[in-house]
């Protein structure tokens, strides 16, 4: 969490950087030193954000193996503990499915969790400095974020509908192999082969048309991430040279 809030400290002095470098660059009577001491201070913070957002990676990539590994433990302990076929409730495919997809999930939790705790903190910096560099125009891309928020919140919940009809299509699907699996001596004898190759072919299909809805949904909301910034960007500036004049 530490290695967090200085990796969050350090990306945030960039724009203020930014910030006393133009005023240093519009300056008529400029010192070299000064030059020389803004450039040592620009290596530094990209050095240390670069040095503390590396180990929240690996510190934050260690804490969620962990997690799911132990997750991982438990439900294979659990499950050996009694028979799978006589567990109606989670059968193998529902298993297997939470072991490859919800537990690997759990990877991302930690980073994750932290950034939901620094957003508030990186939100209200972003609107003290904006306000008190060019005023009232930055509620245009205060708006602006609000907006690209909200668009993002809504692809959100199309991908989490669509991952949990995944999932449930995922299980069917692992259903009907680990029936096949199970009876592909009896199959074979009664030549059942194409039977049960197209109904596992159409669970198939289904399975693949929740991916595709969900990648396309997934790229919308990659889109609107990498639009966002820009947009932003646009908004503010136009409103201040609109108001300002400038």
């Amino acid at each position: 969490m530490i290695l967090d809030f200085l990796t969050s400290t350090f990306m945030m002095l960039t724009p203020v950087l930014i910030y006393f470098i133009s005023v240093y660059l519009v300056d008529k009577e400029k010192s070299v030193g000064i030059g020389f001491a803004y450039l040592a201070i620009v290596v530094a913070v990209r050095f240390f954000r670069s040095f503390f957002d590396a180990h929240c990676g690996y510190t934050f990539l260690l804490l969620g193996s962990d997690i799911s590994n132990s997750l991982a433990l438990w439900m294979i302990n659990k499950a050996l503990s009694c028979s799978v076929l006589c567990n109606k409730r989670f059968k193998m495919g529902e298993l297997a499915n939470l072991l490859q997809v919800d537990c690997a999930r759990l990877l991302l939790f930690p980073k994750n969790f932290s950034s939901v705790i620094f957003f508030f903190y990186q939100i209200v910096f972003a609107i003290v400095f904006m306000s008190l560099i060019i005023g009232p125009s930055f509620l245009a891309g205060f708006a602006v974020t609000i907006a690209a928020g909200c668009l993002n919140v809504f692809f959100s919940r199309f991908a989490a509908k669509y991952q949990r009809n995944l999932s449930i299509d995922t299980d069917n699907r692992m259903k009907i192999s680990n029936e096949i699996f199970n009876n592909v001596k009896f199959i074979k004898v009664n030549a059942w082969e194409e039977y049960f190759y197209d109904k596992l072919e159409a669970k198939r299909d289904e399975e693949l048309g929740w991916v595709k809805k969900k990648f396309l949904v997934e790229s919308a909301f990659t889109f609107s991430m990498w639009l966002a910034p820009k947009m932003i960007l646009v908004a503010t500036f136009a409103t201040f040279v609109l108001t300002t004049g400038e």
